[in-house]
């Protein structure tokens, strides 16, 4: 019987198939559903195997284009393209270990999912995944694109200014005061003030601004969303008119200690302007969720979120 179906295979539960392209961001998954055995090989086999094939740098690791099946407790088996026109199978276990197989047709990655779907699959003439890849479950996982402000990155980002603070503020505090000592406590002072007390004004300021802001955005979707408590919106990336990002950080030289603290801006088509800060997420991956868009780099010493303003556009 092609596809590998037997009659068990067609009255099976349903399992959840979902599909990733080749620039889809680590857990990062489109069409999302439970499909029985007959939709589930529908679905492997309307996806665009070729057009992927032939994408421009096309990647063949655990993350990119493919088609996986998730199982119960955490088992996944997973169609990907591979070198010369093959394909490669993943199987993850209960376990989390995971197992490979190159094969050289399609077919046959649609016999071994039937046999994961119906629970027979032998992977003894898999070979273990020997690569260093950090959590590589991650890559099979479905995860979440939605960015808020969060503790672990409130400190992240403020934590070590904080600390020098207080460890230059006790000694600075038990010089005596008085004629001898008041230029070298002045001069701490300010040593202090400069490389502490900017960047934690910028911290309040930024932390103040982005209380309760909430972003869902993704590498491989056209759509996001953004907005302040209940008020979400959603937007399309193809309706943005430009992006800019607002630091002290100078290309070509070092910058201050502040230079890593961002103010993102994306002005819309409609005239609407979307503001965020580095609290969200890093600069790095704010470029990397928009890989259609000129993001322009602009010098702001001090980059405070009212300061980081777009220029009027001049339309020719």
């Amino acid at each position: 019987m092609p596809d590998g179906l037997t009659i068990w295979h067609q009255t099976m539960k349903a399992l959840l198939s979902k599909s990733q392209f080749n620039f889809f961001e680590t857990g990062e998954f489109a069409s999302i559903a439970d499909r029985d055995w007959d939709a589930t090989v529908k679905f492997i086999r309307d996806f665009p195997w070729e057009a992927q094939r032939n994408a421009q740098f096309l990647s063949v690791g655990l993350t990119g284009s493919s088609v996986t099946i998730e199982g119960e407790r955490d088992q996944f088996f997973k169609i990907c393209l591979y070198h010369y026109g093959w394909f490669i199978v993943y199987h993850v276990n209960r376990q989390g270990k995971i197992r490979l197989k190159v094969l050289q047709t399609l077919d046959e990655a649609i016999d071994l999912a039937g046999q994961f779907f119906g629970e027979t699959l032998d992977t003894s003439d898999f070979r273990k995944y020997d690569e260093w890849t950090k959590r590589p479950i991650k890559h099979f996982k479905t995860r979440s694109f939605e960015y808020t402000t969060n503790l672990k990155r409130n400190i992240w980002v403020a934590g070590p200014f904080i600390i020098t603070f207080i460890l230059l503020l006790i000694p600075s505090s038990a010089l005596p005061f008085n004629e001898e000592t008041t230029i070298g406590i002045a001069i701490m002072w300010s040593v202090v003030l400069l490389l502490c007390g900017i960047p934690i004004l910028i911290f309040l300021n930024y932390f103040f601004y982005s209380k309760r802001l909430y972003l869902e955005v993704s590498r491989g979707s056209n759509d996001f969303r953004f907005g302040r408590n209940n008020l979400i919106k959603k937007y399309n990336k193809q309706d943005i008119r430009r992006i800019k990002s607002f630091s002290a950080n100078k290309a070509g030289s070092k910058g201050p200690p502040w230079s890593f603290y961002y103010v993102y801006v994306i002005e819309m088509k409609n005239g609407e302007f979307l503001k965020f800060t580095s609290l969200m997420f890093s600069s790095f991956t704010f470029d990397y969720k928009f890989p259609e868009q000129h993001i322009k780099d602009e010098y702001l010493l001090f980059p405070f979120v009212n300061k980081a303003k777009f220029d009027p556009l001049v339309l020719k």
